[in-house]
């Protein structure tokens, strides 16, 4: 697929600087194509990972509590970024999603959900025992997705 074709871009939020920078990159993509952006944080539920117990009654209380600080946190992301007022100026359709889970699944979860066309992912660019030991989204999302996938340094 061309990214000149592009109708929906979702760009991976974790409201560090890198995503910042990813934004910005979504942002002028989407000022070229006239797509949507999507703005997407995944709750990291550390439930997920193997080894890790709790009760179900904690998980759905520890869960929502996440899921307050998150919108809280897209919201004065949003704001800070200058996102809106971009999107705004440019006549581009801005929204903005949470979901739970293992961030790379989640991504490519709503790839697949809503027919996006790019994904936009930053990357610290984490290397050695750090990188084999935490992973990289990036890298996994760049090897899973069936879209083009931009991936962004800082």
């Amino acid at each position: 697929m061309s990214l000149k074709n592009c109708k929906k871009i979702i760009v991976a939020v974790d409201f560090s600087d890198d995503s910042k920078t990813a934004v910005n990159e979504g942002l002028t993509l989407a000022k070229m194509t006239g797509a949507e952006i999507v703005l997407h944080h995944v709750i990291h539920d550390l439930a997920d990972q193997p080894g890790f117990y709790h009760k179900k009654k904690d998980k759905k209380r520890s869960i929502h509590l996440m899921s307050d600080a998150a919108e809280e946190m897209m919201a004065d992301f949003v704001k800070k970024s200058g996102v809106a007022s971009s999107a705004k100026k440019a006549k581009l359709k801005l929204t903005t999603s949470i979901s739970k889970g293992l961030p790379h699944d989640g991504l490519l979860k709503l790839i697949k959900k809503s027919k996006a066309d790019a994904i936009v992912v930053g990357t610290s660019g984490r290397s050695g025992l750090t990188k084999l030991l935490m992973g990289s989204t990036a890298q996994r999302v760049t090897q899973m997705a069936k879209i083009p996938v931009i991936v962004v340094r800082k």
